[in-house]
């Protein structure tokens, strides 16, 4: 019975080719509008979804699908399409008495009229759609024609009505679990939210996103991504702006949303475009205007047009700038974008004045202002404004600069633009820098700078530091000068070197090197396609006039060994697909728990940098001294500590009395560094809080301490520290020490001295006692060493053996000649040399202070 199944089968491939083949012939679909059959069977590449769409439709097994097919083609087609379709749908359904359909295709065309600005007949199919799907009870299609409804009010500038429908489709989404319209709903509220309650914005945000990744809707998705970035370019958190953005732009293209994907990529040009990196800036503007091609909306290209000038403004490229500015003119003005017309215009302004041609600067800068006064753009306003005041500085005219750069600075604080506020200030303090007013102009500049680095745009910091490192200059104020010298030098380092501009002109033949390739493989693709269909066509030809001539038995061996490896095939890519899948899941585990891991260790070396005393605290309380502080890892279980000891009238009135220490806790790393923490509260509150001044006493407490805080887990918890503790007069160089098994070294007549510690712990011991407090008095010059075990115990040299405390000793007698900072890198130089490539095996601390 199996064997004749196998002799049967290759006969019914054979017949089905054969049917399909006359099917295909036979079988033309006809709509009542001819351009949708045109439409249809055009094979230009539009979009990946498009492209799909299309296929569907013809393919459509009965006429409901065809229609689902149809409207959903309807939005993703835009242009006149959109209305050719959603009518033709309307007509198809009414034809064949589909309700769900028609009110589908209604409220799809009310799309189109709502992107044409027809707000009355969007309106008008809208409301029929809504009753129609409520009649219908059919609360997918409800939930679609409320959000529809929003985005008319939205656009009609009805704050009010436009959440409520929002909120009522979302809630239907919610209620019948249609996540992909739950995401679409959240990103519009979300959107809605975004300049007046951003916090809340980025949670809705946020779920949209977790929705849309699960439901694989890339295109939510990237719309959701894309509003985050646009929270975060408001912030002036630019880094995670362009990262969010990149995703954005890839889940777009991935799609086949050109027209977003272009849309992103002009707002990821415009932040890098801000922040100088402009090769960066002019491949992402040149990018979107590449994917515009292949889209039916030319909405961006103005702005595209006006960024790409900006960046050759700035490389400076003037006559590319000024290319690109008129047609960013000529194309806002086409499609009627009177801010991006007045936009370019005050930017041809800019382009002239560089050019020192001042007339034709203020020509174009008060073109700008008229567009932006007639329309109410108060922030184009303030720009106009201010431009024109810089532009009337330079002609040295003080009555109309003060007048056109008053009457912006007033609108710009209203806008709380800092950056705007900053030139502002710049152009006053310039003015009275020029009419010999120093006084004035050093506020103004002051005031300028402040303004721009709360903006952060780096060109304002540059051209200000370089206007007051004149005017400190001139004013022989050399500390002053040299510090704006350096911020200046620095900033314009940033902004524009001989190696961007190369980059910029290699980032143009790169583009035009990848047209001339994506032409050339576009050519190459469809003479390939062309050349597999006419070799097909000759396959299947030759197939069908001599299957049954040249042998029933070769088609069945053929088709036998196809069938076999076929199924063979699809086990093994779907146990390869599966193991694939599990490998990446398992690697992407590990890496998140990895960096949770690394990101807990390194906020707590913040916290532990947070608790020990700051090194401009330690150099104010003892100048003449230095820190070798090098743990092992990010966080460390060694500290070091210092404390002033107000003086309490009975040393001398100059006598400073300064407590000094470096402890090593129980291990290394984060163990350790939690038991710093306890320690170096404990050490706190002995002198602090119990006003302990002697170090033996100090000690005392803070064992006790140390252990009162371990006993309340009610685990026998030994760990403690050692340490070494010093109170410094200033004055005598009396130095009162004690120490718990970290000894005291100190340098006198040119010899290094010890002091033995108590050998007990700072934590709970078998013989616990009092410790030890021993009081040197030592001359001017001589030197005292406080340090952990971590130096000594280093394994390096030739042999790798321990560097030991000898050794150690030598090394201080040989620098001690040496200032303290000196003393440091010696010691850091020798230790370093010293391990060479093996492992640091514990933290290394020590304190040298001269007296």
């Amino acid at each position: 019975m199996r064997f004749k199944h196998y002799i049967l089968f290759p006969f019914f491939v054979l017949l089905f080719f054969i049917s399909c083949k006359n099917k295909k012939e036979d079988h033309v679909i006809r709509f009542h509008d001819h351009r949708v059959d045109s439409l249809l069977s055009d094979t230009t590449h539009i979009s990946f979804i498009v492209d799909s769409l299309k296929h569907s439709v013809l393919n459509a097994q009965n006429d409901t699908m065809q229609i689902s097919f149809l409207n959903e083609l309807t939005q993703n087609w835009r242009g006149l399409p959109n209305k050719i379709f959603a009518t033709e749908a309307i007509h198809y359904c009414t034809l064949i008495n589909y309700s769900t359909g028609l009110c589908d295709a209604q409220a799809r065309l009310a799309i189109y009229h709502l992107r044409s600005g027809e707000f009355e007949k969007a309106d008008s199919l809208l409301n029929i759609s809504i009753k129609s799907s409520a009649t219908l009870n059919n609360k997918t299609l409800l939930a679609q024609a409320l959000f529809f409804k929003g985005e008319c009010f939205r656009v009609s500038n009805k704050a009010d009505s436009t959440l409520s429908c929002y909120i009522k489709a979302l809630d239907i989404a919610e209620k019948k679990n249609l996540k992909k319209r739950q995401a679409i709903c959240l990103n519009a509220i979300a959107d809605y939210y975004r300049n007046s309650k951003s916090d809340t914005s980025l949670l809705l945000l946020k779920r949209a996103v977790r929705i849309s990744e699960a439901e694989k809707d890339y295109n939510t998705l990237s719309y959701a991504q894309g509003l985050i970035a646009r929270i975060y370019t408001s912030r002036e958190m630019y880094d995670s702006s362009n990262m969010i953005l990149k995703k954005s732009i890839e889940g777009a293209i991935k799609c086949g949303n050109n027209y977003f994907a272009s849309h992103q990529l002009l707002q990821l040009g415009d932040n890098l475009r801000l922040n100088s990196y402009f090769p960066e800036a002019l491949n992402a503007y040149f990018h979107a205007l590449k994917l515009i091609e292949s889209s039916a909306i030319k909405s961006e290209v103005p702005l595209l047009l006006s960024g790409i000038a900006e960046v050759y403004r700035f490389t400076p490229d003037y006559d590319k700038a000024i290319e690109y500015n008129l047609k960013a003119i000529d194309e806002a003005r086409s499609l009627k974008q009177v801010r991006v017309e007045s936009f370019a215009l005050a930017n041809l302004g800019e382009i002239y004045k560089h050019k020192n041609e001042i007339e034709k600067a203020l020509r174009y800068y008060f073109a700008a202002l008229e567009v932006a006064q007639a329309n109410g753009f108060v922030d184009r306003e303030a720009f106009c404004l201010s431009v024109i005041g810089a532009a009337y500085r330079v002609k040295g005219d003080e009555k109309n600069t003060k007048e056109f750069i008053l009457k912006a600075i007033r609108l710009n604080d209203e806008l709380k633009d800092n950056n705007h506020v900053s030139f502002c200030y710049m152009i006053l303090g310039k003015l009275y820098k020029q009419k010999n007013n120093p006084v004035e102009a050093q506020k103004y500049l002051e005031k300028a700078l402040d303004h721009a680095k709360q903006s952060g745009i780096i060109q304002n910091i540059c051209d200000i530091s370089y206007e007051l490192y004149q005017l400190y200059e001139g004013n022989n104020n050399p500390a002053k000068a040299l510090k704006m010298h350096l911020l200046y030098v620095s900033t314009k380092d940033s902004i524009v070197n001989e190696g961007q501009i190369k980059n910029v002109a290699e980032a143009e033949y790169k583009l035009k090197e990848d047209n001339l390739i994506t032409v050339q493989g576009e050519k190459e693709r469809i003479f390939r396609i062309e050349k597999e269909l006419k070799e097909e066509e000759l396959k299947r030809q030759k197939i069908i006039r001599y299957a049954f001539t040249t042998g029933f038995i070769l088609v069945l061996i053929l088709a036998f060994v196809i069938y076999r490896n076929l199924v063979d095939n699809r086990k093994k890519n779907k146990i390869i697909s599966l193991q694939k899948a599990e490998v990446e899941k398992q690697k992407h585990l590990i890496e998140e728990r990895q960096k949770e891991v690394m990101d807990s260790i390194t906020y707590a070396k913040r916290l532990q940098d947070a608790i020990l005393p700051s090194r401009a605290q330690l150099s104010a309380n003892l100048p003449e001294a230095f820190l070798l502080y090098l743990p092992k890892d990010i966080v460390a279980g060694d500290f070091y500590w210092t404390h002033e000891i107000k003086n309490s009238g009975t040393e001398s009135g100059n006598a400073r009395l300064i407590l000094v220490a470096a402890a090593d806790c129980t291990g290394h790393g984060v163990p350790g560094a939690m038991v710093s923490v306890v320690c170096s509260n404990a050490l706190n509150r002995a002198v602090i809080e119990f006003g302990i001044t002697n170090p033996g006493k100090i000690l005392d407490k803070t064992c006790e301490l140390v252990v009162e805080t371990f006993e309340k887990s009610g685990e026998d918890v030994k760990d403690g520290m050692d340490i070494s503790l010093a109170l410094i007069n200033t004055e005598t160089r009396e130095i009162k020490w004690s120490g718990a098994n970290n000894p005291l070294w100190y340098l006198s007549h040119n010899e290094i001295h010890e002091i033995t510690a108590d050998k007990q712990p700072i934590g709970k011991s078998d013989y616990s006692r009092p410790f030890t407090t021993h009081t040197i008095q030592l001359k001017k010059g001589d030197s005292v060493y406080l340090f952990t075990d971590g130096f000594a115990d280093q394994f390096g040299g030739p042999i790798g053996k321990k560097f030991k405390y000898k050794p150690l000793k030598e090394l201080l007698l040989a620098i001690a000649s040496l200032t303290p900072e000196e003393q440091k890198q010696k010691l850091e130089f020798a230790f370093n040399e010293w391990k060479g490539n093996l492992e640091q095996v514990d933290d290394v601390s020590m304190v040298g202070v001269r007296v």
